[in-house]
């Protein structure tokens, strides 16, 4: 797989010299009003031809946009999610914008954003011209010579800076030196609990104080009550489902260095993480198992009682009967390196050739803009937003989950880190799942695990 990279001044040039170049004035905005509200609308002037595919400059200059005849129609590839953003999204976010867009139809395509889709699309010469981009993409897509960057258009609007956006989740939306998405989303783990399994267990509430070495494991191991005859159900001290990742990175390890050449998940600080993880399954039998987790998973388990500890993400909070007088959330414990997390994020990002690169990236940022995100959280609870103003305003904190809980997911962003940015990365992080199987089921130390994987992986990375 070849790191073509991102566009050049060169390559923009080869694809505008492959078109007739007709004569068309750029694309203009201007103020407009809808219901007394100022809004920005793309408009064309002067059309004397059809349009030409626009593709990203080196410098990260927006290509000159090419005026087209109405209507026009701006693809969005979308990413699976629960029925109620669906219908925010094909509902009320697509509406808006076309109004405030005189002849411009946003299609919302519910799974667009899927890889396979995505490449397909690609291949005939017709990609989306927005997705949501998973953050484990970006240099996959930039090695394929598919995201256009944004940095011109970034520094034509001071809204859309880095400055906006948590830090964290904005750089990890940069490759080769250049920005390729907008943060959308991406929020941290917390520990959710069962008081009353606490309660009855003599164990205290969670505190910031808790270590995963330590209080956590202790805690889960008292709560840990294993089913009996008369059939009351088993009680597990936590699920910890798939996310060794965490344990890794909280105990100060890597799975790949600092540029992305070498793997790390064999030397000593992730080996340790990933054993004390295990452990928890093998060693002191409080944590679920894969097939305890496969004859009920791990929300359903809670719910129902049967788990004292629950680390998870902000999205369950929304399942319904999820909220009880019994459930408390906590800072999720910290490891050696203290609390670092996975950054479950995506972004909104522009794919090339595009035909109408102005109008994309009109849609990408109102996707991510204030006002679309506040509405948002007003009816749903989601993720946890990337957007600074959004994440400290009222409309997210008071926002469907009780206000404390919101609380902890704000102060977890900060702990958030990207994955690495190899164009392989995809294929490397499931390839390491796939072969950590035997580890998982308790078959294969980490250390054993973690050697074995290793000289798979860094044929990978040559």
């Amino acid at each position: 797989m070849g790191r073509k990279g991102l566009s050049t001044a060169g390559d923009t040039g080869k694809m505008i010299g492959r078109g007739a170049r007709r004569s068309a004035t750029r694309r203009r905005l201007v103020v407009g009003a809808v219901g007394g509200v100022p809004l920005l609308i793309a408009t064309a002037c002067n059309v004397t031809g059809g349009g030409t595919a626009a593709t990203g400059q080196a410098d990260g200059t927006p290509p000159r946009a090419t005026a087209l005849p109405a209507p026009v129609t701006i693809d969005v590839g979308w990413e699976t999610s629960g029925s109620v953003e669906n219908q925010f999204n094909t509902g009320w976010a697509r509406e808006t914008f076309e109004q405030r867009h005189p002849g411009v139809t946003l299609s919302v395509e519910l799974d667009g954003n899927q890889q396979a889709k995505v490449l397909a699309r690609a291949a005939a010469g017709t990609p989306p011209h927005v997705i949501v981009l998973g953050v484990t993409l970006p240099a996959f897509y930039v090695s394929q010579n598919l995201l256009l960057p944004l940095d011109g258009f970034i520094a034509k609007d001071r809204g859309n800076s880095k400055a906006e956006f948590a830090p964290n989740i904005w750089d990890a939306f940069a490759v080769q030196g250049k920005q390729v998405a907008l943060p959308r989303a991406g929020g941290p783990t917390v520990l959710y609990y069962n008081k009353t399994l606490l309660e009855a267990g003599g164990v205290t509430a969670p505190t910031e104080n808790w270590t995963l070495a330590e209080q956590f494991r202790e805690a889960a191991v008292r709560l840990t009550r294993p089913g009996e005859a008369n059939g009351r159900q088993p009680v597990f001290g936590v699920d910890i489902g798939w996310n060794w990742r965490n344990w890794v990175l909280s105990n100060g390890g890597e799975i790949l260095d600092a540029a992305a050449t070498r793997y790390t998940l064999d030397r000593d600080p992730a080996v340790e993480g990933l054993q004390s993880y295990q452990d928890l399954r093998y060693r002191y039998r409080c944590a679920t198992t894969p097939q305890d987790m496969q004859q009920q998973g791990a929300l359903a388990r809670f719910m129902a009682g049967g788990l004292a500890f629950l680390p998870h993400l902000r999205w369950v909070a929304g399942t319904e009967g999820f909220i009880q007088p019994h459930v408390g959330i906590a800072q999720h414990p910290r490891g050696k390196a203290g609390r670092k997390f996975t950054m479950p994020s995506n972004g909104l990002a522009l794919l090339q050739p595009n035909k109408h690169p102005e109008l994309s990236w009109e849609a990408a940022k109102w996707f991510v803009s204030a006002e679309l995100q506040k509405k948002h959280y007003s009816l749903g609870p989601g993720g946890v937003v990337a957007r600074l103003s959004v994440l400290q305003s009222e409309e997210y904190l008071t926002s469907q989950i009780p206000r404390q809980w919101n609380e902890f997911f704000a102060k977890g962003v900060a702990g958030l880190l990207a994955p690495p940015k190899h164009p392989k990365w995809p294929e490397i992080d499931s390839t390491i799942n796939r072969e950590l199987g035997a580890f998982e089921n308790g078959q294969e130390t980490a250390a054993a695990a973690t050697a074995r994987i290793a000289p798979i992986v860094q044929s990978l990375l040559r």
